[in-house]
């Protein structure tokens, strides 16, 4: 499995993350993964000679598809394939796309809802990852031009949330920002699709998702109380609820429980070479 990273164009940095790119080979021995909770938004494309390589039970992802704020972990079953990923910010769904944020939780829209009929098609017939790349940046390009401004209170939230080293809560943020904590709230989840407390629950998870990953903790204790939980049954509890594992499970089995976006938190960025 290769799994590549790459930096957006500039204009779009206030709304991508990042896009990236997986070539998964069945003979990996790899032909289920579990997806976990994840607060960005992705639009995806992905295909196996033309057709889905994804499937959730018996039903095919379309090739093309939005996913809004995942919160229930669940188990994708793969053929192989290729596929370009734009993880989007937060805000970014509602801004380009005029989307209720909060009707996309857990759910997948085919992007022919969104997109020219033909951008579809000249994805497939692209000849390599950089074209693939170059047209769905041309797609968003065009979006921004018509995009909603960005909530900036929103913005400096999530920022401050992000920050592993400020303990936050809604009535924190809520006080900081100086507003009520009945308005901050309808605020933050008609931008991002989640209330505050389960987007602080779901950064936290990510947070601890990273740091199991790159061994930074002897103990899951030790990672329980860097991250604030009450103790840590508590931890393993959020943890089982965001990804459907225990954290034990998850460190044993790292290799085969891999999200389809395998970085939920820190990603290495790479330039991409735009020519085939």
């Amino acid at each position: 499995m290769d799994y590549r990273v790459f930096t957006p164009h500039k204009l779009l940095a206030p709304y991508v993350r990042y896009f990236s790119a997986l070539n998964f080979n069945k003979l990996s021995g790899l032909s289920q993964i579990k997806v976990f909770a994840d607060r960005y938004p992705h639009l995806v494309f992905q295909h196996n000679n033309g057709r889905s390589a994804f499937f959730r039970g018996t039903d095919a992802l379309p090739p093309a598809f939005i996913c809004g704020v995942k919160i229930s972990p669940y188990i994708l079953d793969l053929d192989n394939h290729e596929v370009v990923t734009v993880t989007f910010y937060p805000q970014a769904i509602k801004q380009l796309f005029g989307i209720n944020v909060n009707e996309l939780n857990d759910q997948i829209v085919d992007l022919i809802n969104f997109a020219p009929a033909d951008l579809l098609e000249r994805l497939y017939y692209s000849r390599c990852l950089a074209e693939r790349i170059d047209l769905l940046t041309e797609f968003l390009l065009k979006k921004i031009n018509d995009a909603a401004p960005p909530d900036h209170l929103i913005s400096e939230s999530i920022r401050l949330i992000n920050d592993i080293d400020i303990e936050t809560s809604l009535n924190s943020l809520s006080n900081y920002f100086k507003i009520s904590t009945r308005q901050f709230e309808r605020r933050f989840k008609s931008s991002t699709g989640l209330s505050p407390k389960l987007f602080i629950r779901a950064a936290r998870f990510e947070s601890a998702l990273q740091a199991i990953r790159d061994n930074q903790f002897e103990n899951l204790s030790g990672l329980a109380h860097y991250l604030n939980f009450a103790d840590q049954s508590h931890f393993i509890k959020e943890f089982k609820t965001f990804s459907g594992l225990t954290p034990k499970t998850f460190l044993f089995n790292n290799q085969k429980t891999q999200s389809v976006i395998p970085d939920n938190g820190v990603v290495t960025i790479n330039h991409l070479v735009t020519e085939c």
